[in-house]
C-alpha cells in the first residue's frame, strides 16, 4: 500500500504530470504532436505570505488538473514521480480530459 504524499508547504504544490501520448484509439502521438501537458494537483502548500505579514490562500485544491509554466522540481515518492511547482507558475485550471 502506497504512504500518502507529504504535505507542501509554502506556496508550493506537488502534482503529476500527465502527457497525451497516445490517441484515443491507441495510436502514439509523436513528440511534436503532443499536447501541452497537464498537472493533477496532489497537494497544495497553505500558500505565500503577503508584504502585510497576511498568508495568501490557494485558488487550487488537491483533484484539479492545471496547465503550468516554469521549472518543475522532479520528486520520486514511494516509486511514484511527482513534481513540485510553485503557485504562480500556474496558468489555468483545466476542465475534463484536456
Amino acid at each position: 500500500m502506497s504512504s500518502p504524499i507529504p504535505d507542501a508547504l509554502g506556496d508550493f504544490l506537488i502534482v503529476k504530470v500527465v502527457v497525451k501520448s497516445k490517441t484515443a484509439g491507441g495510436v502514439a502521438l509523436p513528440e511534436s504532436a503532443q499536447e501541452q501537458p497537464v498537472a493533477i494537483v496532489v497537494s497544495v502548500g497553505p500558500g505565500p505570505i503577503a508584504l502585510n505579514g497576511n498568508r495568501v490562500q490557494s485558488e487550487i485544491s488537491p483533484g484539479d488538473k492545471v496547465w503550468f509554466a516554469g521549472r518543475l522540481l522532479p520528486i520520486d515518492y514511494d516509486g511514484s514521480k511527482y513534481y513540485a511547482i510553485k503557485q504562480a507558475d500556474i496558468i489555468a485550471r483545466v476542465d475534463g480530459d484536456e
